[in-house]
């Protein structure tokens, strides 16, 4: 009787350790894997990052014509149609697109008009955003929003090189 409650007993304690080490291995696992997916999360952003800001750095002049063109047409149709524009609601409307090649891969940097019926804030900005930049499972995008300011003098020619402002910058 005593040798088969030893037993017994031997069993259910190496069997409590089995668990117990199994249990640290999955958990050692799953946080192995939560960190991978945070280390490729931050790569991801970091890549996004860099593409945008690269872009904007060869391609700025393009950018700003490419909004200063849009920009004036949306204030001359403005103008025109202020009594219709008033009855409908404003949406963003995209403005164009850019390939860009960066480390072997081509990437689309899109440029659109954020138009809000009810945020007057955000209504006129200008967004030039980057989406699914992969790096492994994570995939990262990165916005620029642009604000644009009026003339007030139609003869300041130094003011054309100041008239946007980047508002918002962010990756996620």
């Amino acid at each position: 009787m005593k040798k088969a409650f030893i037993s017994v007993y031997t069993l259910l304690v190496l069997f409590i350790i089995s668990l117990t080490i199994t249990y640290i291995y999955n958990q050692q696992k799953n946080s192995a894997s939560y960190a991978k997916g945070l280390y490729e999360k931050k790569q991801a952003q970091y890549l996004a990052e860099s593409i945008m800001n690269t872009f904007m750095e060869e391609n700025s002049d393009q950018v700003a014509e490419i909004i200063l063109d849009d920009y004036d047409k949306k204030s001359e149709e403005d103008e025109n149609n202020e009594e219709d524009s008033k009855k409908t609601k404003k949406t963003t409307k995209s403005i164009g697109n850019k390939r860009y090649k960066y480390d072997n891969s081509t990437y689309t940097i899109n440029i659109s008009r954020v138009g809000h019926y009810y945020r007057k804030e955000i209504d006129g900005l200008y967004l030039i955003f980057l989406d699914n930049v992969s790096v492994g499972d994570s995939k990262a995008d990165s916005e620029i929003y642009i604000k644009v300011f009026d003339k007030k003098d139609e003869n300041d020619e130094e003011f054309d090189k100041n008239r946007l402002r980047i508002e918002i910058r962010h990756t996620y």
